[in-house]
């Protein structure tokens, strides 16, 4: 299998085992939010941390509650952000306009840094707003298909078909090469519910080649 090193993850309900695992190979700067759910991992041969970092951080955090439990770095001009919503529907409602509000503050409050904000959303949204780019673009690009068996406890949950677009890339910065797929860089298909003996988990990968020059 061909093994692809990308140069930023966003890694959501990361195991410990791939904890120590990107912390042996010793090729990223590694990020974590307050609750150790999220990450972001920077691979540290292209993107050098801002000396000015923390103060940049501690003042998103100030001017929006969102960034308080997010896991946010900046380096080389650029904010990332590693973002993972509620599955509750009612909650994700309203966790998705705080998303929104905080992606005005770095579009307005931010302005000399580009800024990617990526994870999992637990639902479908768009972006209306000139100079956002984000992926998927549309709902039919489904970011996870799976169905619970009976034997885990969430009963309600089994037997039934989850074929949704809940993952997503939000930038500033131009997306391209965008696409879904298992970890072997193959297409995501609708024909093997997640996860597989080869892709052990229950959400597709989401890529793009992110340009560092804003349009």
């Amino acid at each position: 299998m061909q093994t692809h090193i990308p140069d930023v993850l966003f890694i959501q309900e990361y195991s410990a085992v791939l904890l120590a695992h990107l912390k042996k190979i010793d090729i990223y700067d590694i990020t974590i939010d307050k609750e150790r759910d999220s990450l972001v991992a920077l691979n540290k041969k292209y993107f050098i941390t801002d000396h000015k970092c923390d103060m940049i951080v501690d003042d998103l955090r100030k001017k929006h509650k969102w960034f308080e439990t997010s896991a946010v770095t900046v380096a080389s001009r650029i904010i990332f952000c590693s973002v993972h919503l509620t599955s509750n529907e009612a909650k994700n409602k309203e966790q998705v306009i705080l998303l929104k509000e905080a992606i005005n503050v770095l579009i307005e409050d931010f302005k000399e840094y580009s800024f990617v904000v990526a994870g999992d959303i637990n639902s479908f949204i768009k972006f209306e707003i000139p100079g956002i780019h984000f992926y998927p673009t549309t709902d039919d690009q489904f970011t996870t298909l799976k169905k619970r068996t009976a034997s885990q406890a969430q009963f309600h949950k089994a037997e039934k078909e989850v074929k949704e677009s809940k993952d997503k890339i939000i930038s500033s910065l131009p997306l391209d090469k965008c696409k879904i797929t298992f970890i072997d860089d193959q297409p995501a298909n609708d024909k093997s519910y997640l996860p597989t003996d080869s892709h052990p988990h229950d959400h597709f990968l989401v890529q793009a080649q992110i340009s560092l020059r804003k349009e």
